[in-house]
């Protein structure tokens, strides 16, 4: 019976008495533990895993680690001791910082990226924007899923995935601005409170941000002696740390699992 090795030079053909075939190939199969994804969770687990996500995620924000393509998709789980472990997965897209990327195609997922990345794909990518994808996802497996089964027949958010960057875009801002039409008969009533709490609380920081942006552009066209006093602002408005205080603040005052979180 013909060898493995013999099979493969048979395959390249090669020769035994070729060069090449005399150097010694290494055939590697990277084998995992199966991950699940999180959308198969319900109630608790399912809050416990999205968290744990997000904070991993921080962690490595922090080392200079960017992820940049947060979905649904990508938020997986296995069991140990009978106990959800979240795995963040999927780092295709992600980059280094103080790594110049290269191109400047937007990255992500559409129904998961942040407002800003959906209307201009030059915005640099910041932590809000990932913290932000986290909530869409939260939405996302609120309103369309159930019982850890994607729900049947027409689902509240489908058009998300069906229309443009900028459409999206809009649809998302139209939610925050009516999120409480949007609950039904369907919904997990603790996730739909997370939910409500995330969304009416999200606007104050982005109108904050975009108005500050408006008071930028302003300065530097008439008013530069404002200039370096809004940048300043806005830089405090989209520091990773103030971000993340804003999101551990909502879930203290949502009741939702406590954890300790990674340090500032």
């Amino acid at each position: 019976m013909e060898s493995w090795k013999g099979f493969l030079r048979s395959g390249l053909q090669l020769r035994a008495t070729d060069s090449n075939a005399s150097h010694n190939r290494i055939f590697r199969i990277p084998v995992f533990a199966k991950l699940n994804q999180i959308t198969e969770l319900q109630g608790d687990e399912l809050c416990d895993a999205w968290l744990q996500c997000i904070f991993c995620h921080y962690r490595l924000w922090k080392k200079g680690v960017r992820h940049r393509d947060v979905s649904c998709g990508n938020l997986m789980y296995y069991r140990c001791s009978n106990q959800v472990k979240s795995v963040l997965n999927d780092f295709d897209l992600a980059s280094m910082d103080g790594v110049e990327s290269r191109g400047h195609q937007r990255t992500g997922t559409p129904p998961f990226m942040a407002t800003d990345l959906l209307i201009n794909s030059q915005t640099k990518h910041l932590y809000r924007h990932d913290l932000e994808s986290f909530i869409w996802v939260w939405v996302w497996l609120t309103l369309q899923f159930k019982d850890g089964e994607l729900r049947s027949g027409q689902r509240p958010l489908d058009a998300w995935a069906q229309c443009s960057a900028r459409q999206c875009a809009a649809e998302k801002k139209l939610f925050l601005s009516m999120v409480e039409t949007y609950a039904d008969d369907q919904i997990n009533e603790e996730h739909w409170k997370l939910v409500m709490e995330l969304c009416c609380k999200l606007e104050s920081p982005l109108n904050n941000i975009a108005g500050l942006r408006k008071q930028l552009h302003l300065a530097r066209q008439y008013h530069k002696q404002d200039e370096k006093k809004i940048k300043g602002q806005l830089a405090e408005a989209e520091d990773d740390g103030n971000f993340f205080r804003w999101f551990l603040e909502v879930l203290r005052f949502s009741d939702q699992p406590q954890f300790t979180p990674p340090s500032l």
